[in-house]
């Protein structure tokens, strides 16, 4: 092989190491399979003969999901009021799977597009659409996080205190204001360095696909 050739392939060759393929995995089984609901694309079969008809119809079972997911997160917030006594079993398990599903989603539609396999193809979305649901994500977040701090309002500080106390302390945890008027106490501060790690991966990737695509639109 000649020199030229061979740093040709060398070119072409990706460094992966064993890090990225792990993450890559872990954000595979923690999510929806196949799911990439608020990335710009969507994985195909081949075997699919009108990959554009499966597309729309994958794209309707995503946002069902999605739909379906915001109305039970609202249901376990009312329950937490009326059941407080199923916080621990069913509502703080649920939106923990939630905020896992939205952060690896997020982290499988911008970092892993070079594990397609060989039978897969990829079929492009509307930049609105990857733009509303990466904003209905980003809302999911901000409840299902105010959801967990209402299972323990004794550690929520403030001056006022009411059932909008805890979401009034994740939303200013996720938007980075800091008014001063709620704080976590004991291990919820944990929690709070958790929502904002996650809210900068959501915002990150927001960014990331906003300027991707006014550089393909040539603005």
């Amino acid at each position: 092989m000649s020199t030229n050739a061979q740093a040709a392939d060398d070119d072409d060759a990706l460094a992966i190491g064993w890090i990225t393929p792990v993450l890559h995995k872990i954000a595979y089984w923690a999510t929806y399979p196949r799911r990439l609901c608020i990335g710009d694309h969507l994985l195909i079969d081949l075997s699919h003969a009108d990959a554009v008809a499966e597309s729309h119809r994958r794209a309707r079972r995503a946002d069902a999901f999605v739909a379906t997911c915001m109305v039970l997160d609202l249901v376990c917030i009312g329950l937490i009021a009326g059941l407080p006594d199923l916080r621990v079993w069913l509502v703080v398990p649920f939106l923990t799977w939630r905020v896992t599903d939205v952060v690896f989603t997020a982290l499988h539609a911008s970092l892993f597009g070079e594990f397609l396999q060989a039978n897969q193809r990829l079929v492009k979305l509307a930049p609105s659409r990857v733009v509303t649901l990466g904003l209905v994500s980003y809302l999911e977040l901000a409840l299902c996080f105010g959801g967990i701090y209402s299972c323990w309002p004794e550690l929520v500080q403030s001056n006022q205190k009411d059932f909008l106390t805890p979401f009034h302390l994740s939303f200013i945890t996720q938007l980075t204001i800091g008014y001063g008027d709620a704080a976590p106490l004991g291990n919820l501060r944990i929690v709070t360095w958790l929502q904002g790690m996650c809210s900068i991966i959501l915002v990150a990737f927001l960014v990331e696909k906003f300027v991707g695509e006014l550089r393909r639109s040539g603005r």
